[in-house]
């Protein structure tokens, strides 16, 4: 979650993190499926393509598709981990805002739509008028950099880096 993170720049960092959390989501729901269907192809029979020329042998061919196999089931496992690293520590930011808090930020930046529809949208939802909104939105998204703020100093401290602070 840290490659985001800049203490100058914390109100950026906080919209890409909520810009990319439904991404590893989708990481977190497909990766299971992904890594057995990347182990059905590993233990899979051979296809040969029918083309109508005859095929060269190549002994090696079962040793690359299986180490090809390893690559992927690794990689796959990688972002799996590092998906659910994400969604777990941004869960905890997450649940320091109040529904209403959580619904707008949603609208405004995980949904993927456009500015005008997420305020009708809200202003519709909350029955409250677009000021509110704004205002709802601003205090949602300075409660996450204060939050990630934290995250980043505990962070740094663990590795050392702000020993002298």
């Amino acid at each position: 979650m840290f490659i985001w993170l800049d203490f100058v720049r914390l109100d950026l960092a906080v919209k890409n993190i909520l810009q990319e959390y439904p991404h590893w989501l989708q990481v977190l729901k497909d990766a299971p499926e992904r890594i057995a269907a990347a182990h059905e192809h590993m233990a899979g029979p051979m296809t040969v393509a029918l083309t109508g020329m005859p095929g060269a042998h190549d002994p090696k061919a079962v040793d690359a598709r299986l180490a090809t196999g390893v690559d992927q089931v690794t990689a796959l496992r990688d972002k799996y981990a590092k998906a659910k690293a994400f969604v777990d520590g941004f869960a905890e930011g997450w649940g320091l805002l109040s529904a209403d808090e959580q619904l707008v930020l949603t609208e405004f930046f995980m949904r993927g739509g456009s500015r005008d529809g997420a305020e009708a949208r809200l202003v519709e939802q909350l029955n409250c008028g677009r000021s509110q909104i704004y205002s709802l939105r601003t205090q949602a998204l300075r409660v996450l950099e204060a939050w990630l703020y934290m995250k980043l100093r505990d962070h740094m401290m663990a590795e050392g880096a702000m020993s002298g602070y």
